[in-house]
């Protein structure tokens, strides 16, 4: 191998690795929009705080999370709710079979997080426990194909006919 050899080689592995990091972010990207998508839907259908439904929900969430998340506008927050409601099928366990995405009222003072679905966070808030994040990213890296960009464009097709919708 010569000098120029050297530094092509480098080039080229530069090359492939930057590409393959940054297919594993946008997959993480998709992967974070669909969860956000399913958790609006689900804390609209659970009933929670009724005043706040619809668009009115997402701009509370969107004025909530400024600063703090990046990505998380209003057009985005609607569009991660688009996506999931478009795209519902993406995980192989259907979300009503999923463990609750917080704990039931009579729980929360419980200190035993081995059998809850959720871990209590300092502040008081809950997060989702780490296992079922890791089945979830599993069912979902395997079927995320597309860029948040193409999704994006799919979810704003009015009239999707192209067999997609739900799977």
């Amino acid at each position: 191998m010569n000098f120029e050899q050297l530094v092509s080689l480098l080039k080229q592995t530069h090359t492939e690795l930057q590409c393959r990091a940054e297919r594993s972010v946008n997959t993480a990207l998709v992967m974070r929009n669909w969860l956000f998508g399913w958790y609006i839907v689900e804390y609209e259908q659970r009933g929670a705080d009724r005043a706040d439904y619809g668009t009115q929900l997402i701009r509370n969430l969107a004025e909530k999370l400024k600063g703090q998340i990046k990505g998380c506008s209003f057009t985005n927050l609607n569009l991660c709710r688009q996506f999931y409601q478009s795209y519902p099928k993406m995980i192989q366990t259907p979300p009503e079979q999923l463990p609750p995405l917080a704990p039931p009222e009579s729980s929360k003072d419980h200190k035993n997080t081995a059998v809850s679905p959720v871990l209590s966070c300092e502040s008081g808030g809950t997060i989702m426990s780490a296992d079922i994040i890791q089945t979830l990213s599993e069912q979902l890296t395997a079927r995320l194909r597309l860029s948040w960009s193409h999704y994006v464009f799919l979810v704003k097709i009015e009239d999707n006919d192209m067999g997609h919708r739900g799977h």
